[in-house]
C-alpha cells in the first residue's frame, strides 16, 4: 500500500510587502535546504541581492519558488497572491502554511477596505432602492440602483500586490507611511455620507 500524495493550494487576496517580508518569505521557502528559485515577468535572478538591485523590474509578477519539494508563492499582476504545494507531506504542509499565515499577516488593508465598502454600498442601494420604490421616489431609486454593479466591477479590476525593495523603516514620506489609515478614514467619511443621504431620502421630515 502507498500513500498518494495530494497538491496543496491557496489563493489571498493582495498583499502589501517590504524588503524584510520578501527575506522572510524567501527564509521560509529555503528551509530544509530548498533550491531557491527567484523570477519575474522578464527576470530570472541567481539570488536576493540582484532582485533587490534590478530597480527597473517592477516586480508585479514575481515568483518565489523552491524545489525538492516543490512549492511556489505567486504574486500575480491582477489577482492577488497563489500559493502551490506540489505535495502534502509534513515538511510541505509546514511550508505551505508558515508561508500562507505569513501573507495573511500582510493583507493589502486598502484593498480588504475597499471590498468591504462596496459590499455596504451594494445592501444600502438594494434597502434603499426597495424603501424609495414604496414611497414612489423613483429618481432615487434609479440612483440606488447605480450602487448594484460596483462589487462586480471591483471584482474584475486587477487588484495588485504592493511589493517595496525598500525595507519598512526606509520609506519616505508621510503618504507612504499612512496610505491605508488615509483611505479607510475617506472611505468611512464616503460611507458616513451616503448613509446619511439615505436617511434624508427615506425620513425627510426627521431631518428638517
Amino acid at each position: 500500500m502507498k500513500r498518494l500524495n495530494k497538491s496543496l493550494s491557496t489563493h489571498l487576496p493582495p498583499v502589501s510587502l517590504f524588503r524584510e517580508d520578501v527575506v522572510a518569505i524567501t527564509e521560509t521557502l529555503k528551509q530544509n535546504d530548498g533550491k531557491l528559485r527567484l523570477k519575474t515577468e522578464k527576470f530570472e535572478y541567481d539570488s536576493l541581492d540582484e532582485l533587490f538591485s534590478n530597480i527597473e523590474d517592477p516586480l508585479f509578477k514575481l515568483s518565489l519558488a523552491r524545489d525538492e519539494p516543490h512549492i511556489s508563492v505567486d504574486f500575480d499582476g491582477a489577482m492577488g497572491v497563489w500559493i502551490y504545494s506540489r505535495k502534502d507531506d509534513l515538511l510541505s504542509k509546514a511550508i505551505f502554511f508558515e508561508l500562507q499565515s505569513l501573507l495573511e499577516s500582510k493583507r493589502k488593508w486598502s484593498h480588504l477596505a475597499l471590498s468591504k465598502f462596496l459590499k455596504i454600498c451594494g445592501w444600502l442601494g438594494a434597502l434603499g432602492g426597495g424603501a424609495f420604490a414604496v414611497i414612489g421616489n423613483w429618481t432615487a431609486v434609479l440612483l440606488c440602483c447605480m450602487f448594484f454593479p460596483l462589487e462586480i466591477i471591483f471584482s474584475f479590476a486587477k487588484h495588485r500586490s504592493s511589493i517595496s525593495r525598500d525595507s519598512l523603516a526606509e520609506q519616505k514620506n508621510f503618504w507612504q507611511r499612512n496610505s491605508d489609515q488615509i483611505f479607510i478614514a475617506l472611505l468611512g467619511a464616503m460611507a458616513g455620507g451616503l448613509i446619511t443621504l439615505v436617511i434624508t431620502f427615506v425620513f425627510p421630515s426627521s431631518t428638517s
